[in-house]
């Protein structure tokens, strides 16, 4: 990057400064004294928050549907940190955000446990993860930032592997180490206090982790700009982003990062559903134990050997020339899976070997994009903040392939599911080709004159249409949950994403006026400038369509919703009432129709269709009884059909210990003494 006249260059890797302590001078020149245990420790809150947290509400008893809709929430901050994340530029030390968040994170992991024994411990548990997760993501953009400037392009590819791999054992310490201590400590003396005890033990590796760092972690460089007031903190956050929008080559490197996970994004989920599917569906008919020793043991060597490799191999060879070969790599999972669809087999050795092959190119792949990110994108003066904007990038990578990979997988079928995949592949390989990979990376220089700031002006407007979108992308599911895969939909719901749009509508409406003003000053200077504002015109009359449009469709839905209310409100309509009870739950609706479909079915027993639409409602009643209502009978006889499915086999319901002792977990919870008992049994 070429710095302005009478500033001296500055070296890339860090000099721990005089006052350092000795064992904070061998970190800065010692990474292994300090890299893998910073990114174990940012792996721990992000499993505990993203996965963790599942197991242990289903433990409590809590539906399926509930767990995934809230839990999928958690997300967000790592999404959101485009918008937050370069006002991290303006703190003074890398460092102590680092610690300090792993401080937070040790102290929420403490009042998470002291929050379980509450009456309102839901919403408690539920605010101490979000508090969580927004500390986790604030953590993640620091602790990738001080790599970044403690490292130099060579040392960060030789190490990249080290960080991937500890990552990965982090997540097997927090989903296989301590999860399994929480199944055991379940048995041994229940559930309230096995989970107490579990996220007391994440709290203090969590603080043994900040005490670890205060000694030996390098500082990090001086920020680029520092802010008190909260002018101060917008201009430095347009300046920012500003800087990011002037990268050299970044719509190159914008697409690379949402293109190159596109089949990984898709084949995540659905890989481990497939294994666990019927083979008279399509899958291999393996249990949750065969899945969890493929992935959870040999899956997860597997990725840490990868990403050893992958680090190896591009520091070897240099980027430039790894980047195709790791994209092929990537990719060898949907061949193995295609494989796999169409033989069907399922010997367990087989399939563990297929999902170690996966793990391990997955894990060399990765090492690309995080290099391409870290090495192309990420370098200037504002390195911890544009990095945070790469990886949201990457996240939302995988966001949204992956909420749309079961509708397609649905339609589909496995066997040709995963050769759909074969194809979405090519374009990870196509942009991996066609990315310029420079040596003089960072931002182009501006002058600072009329022409300098009418190409900064362009770029702020290209930024807040580009933001526009990105917000929608972000958020997508509010407007695809109810209009494709059938969520609910309510007043809040309509009134939560209205918020959202205007929002994006505001971004659109300044960017346009923006962007109109950069145009106007060029056409006043009487010569050429190239400005971006162009294609900012384009993403402005996009992202404005797209919200006016998703706007219309839901509150159209909600109208619709609003009718069938009425009308079963007024005529108790079957399908009026079908439609009122998929989409809100209500219990008396839900049981009316259980009670109209179970004596269809039973009138003709050998009926599969109605059968299945008895079930349906059945389930939907009870379930609502159960959680919403806090009545045990309902949760025992879900038990019970769990347990015996009885009748129900005819609707393809099969013996389910697991899920029944979950029903009968809850009528425990509710102080139902059979319950209770049923569960120990």
């Amino acid at each position: 990057m070429t710095l302005p006249e009478g500033e001296a260059a500055e070296p890339y890797e860090i000099v721990a400064p005089a006052v350092a302590t000795a064992a904070q001078q061998r970190g800065a020149r010692r990474p292994l004294w300090w890299v893998p245990t910073l990114y174990t420790a940012e792996s721990l809150p992000f499993n505990a928050v993203t996965l963790v947290s599942v197991m242990m509400y289903k433990s409590f008893g809590l539906s399926d549907s509930t767990i995934a809709f809230w839990t999928s929430w958690l997300l967000l901050p790592w999404t959101l940190k485009p918008f937050f994340g370069p006002f991290l530029e303006t703190r003074k030390s890398k460092k102590g955000i680092v610690v300090v968040t792993q401080i937070l994170a040790g102290a929420c992991f403490g009042v998470m446990a002291f929050c379980l024994p509450l009456p309102f411990w839901f919403q408690a548990s539920l605010s101490v993860f979000a508090v969580m997760a927004f500390n986790s993501a604030t953590h993640d953009m620091a602790a990738d930032g001080l790599y970044i400037d403690a490292l130099d392009n060579e040392g960060q590819a030789k190490y990249v592997g080290v960080q991937s791999a500890f990552w990965n054992i982090g997540q097997v310490v927090a989903q296989g180490g301590l999860t399994i201590l929480a199944g055991k400590l379940e048995v041994a003396y229940n559930i309230l206090p096995a989970w107490m005890i579990v996220w007391g033990a994440f709290g203090a590796i969590m603080i043994a982790f900040a005490a670890y760092h205060w000694l030996v972690m390098p500082s990090g460089k001086a920020p680029a700009a520092s802010a008190t007031t909260a002018a101060e903190i917008f201009a430095s956050f347009k300046d920012v982003t500003i800087d990011f929008f002037l990268k050299k080559n970044i719509w190159w490197l914008i697409v690379f990062a949402l293109l190159f996970r596109t089949a990984e994004g898709q084949i995540e989920k659905i890989a481990q559903l497939f294994m666990r599917a019927k083979v008279v569906d399509g899958g291999l008919g393996l249990s949750t134990a065969d899945v969890g020793f493929a992935y959870g043991t040999a899956g997860t060597l597997g990725m840490v050997a990868g990403s050893l490799v992958g680090g190896w191999f591009a520091s070897k060879v240099g980027l430039k020339k790894a980047v195709v070969p790791l994209a092929l790599i990537l990719n060898v999972p949907n061949v193995l899976f295609t494989y796999l669809a169409a033989s069907q087999n399922s010997n367990i050795w087989v399939v563990t070997a297929c999902a170690s092959v996966e793990k391990f190119s997955l894990g060399m792949g990765f090492v690309a994009m995080t290099l391409v990110l870290m090495q192309q994108m990420a370098p200037g003066k504002y390195s911890t903040a544009h990095y945070g904007f790469a990886t949201a990038l990457m996240g939302v990578s995988m966001m949204v392939p992956s909420m749309t990979s079961g509708f397609v997988s649905d339609a589909l079928g496995y066997r040709r599911f995963f050769i759909y995949i074969l194809f979405m592949g090519l374009p990870s390989i196509i942009i991996s080709a066609l990315v310029p990979i420079r040596d003089d990376v960072g931002s182009t220089e501006v002058a600072d004159d009329e022409g300098g700031r009418t190409i900064k002006k362009a770029a702020w407007g290209t930024a807040l249409a580009a933001g526009s979108l990105y917000l929608f992308i972000t958020f997508s599911g509010l407007a695809t949950g109810p209009l494709f895969f059938g969520e609910p939909i309510s007043l809040a719901y309509l009134f939560a994403f209205g918020a959202i749009a205007v929002l994006g509508l505001l971004l659109v409406g300044f960017g346009a006026r923006t962007i109109l003003g950069a145009r106007a000053m060029a056409r006043t200077l009487g010569t050429k400038v190239k400005t971006q504002s162009a294609l900012a015109i384009v993403l402005a009359i996009l992202a404005g369509m797209i919200w006016l449009g998703s706007i219309d469709a839901i509150w159209g839905k909600q109208r619709h919703m609003e009718a069938m209310r009425a009308e079963c409100s007024a005529t108790r309509s079957v399908a009026a009432c079908e439609a009122t009870c998929r989409n809100d739950g209500t219990y008396d609706i839900c049981a009316y129709l259980m009670q109209v479909h179970t004596a269809e079915f039973e009138r003709d027993l050998d009926d599969a269709a109605s059968a299945t639409i008895a079930l349906e409602f059945t389930k939907r009643a009870l379930d609502a009884g159960c959680f919403a209502k806090g009545r045990a009978d309902d949760c025992i006889t879900l038990g019970n059909m769990n347990a015996d499915p009885g009748k129900w086999q005819k609707a393809q319901l099969e013996q389910d210990s697991d899920e029944a002792k979950r029903y009968y977990g809850k009528a425990c919870l509710l102080k139902d003494p059979r319950g209770c008992r049923l569960a120990r049994e």
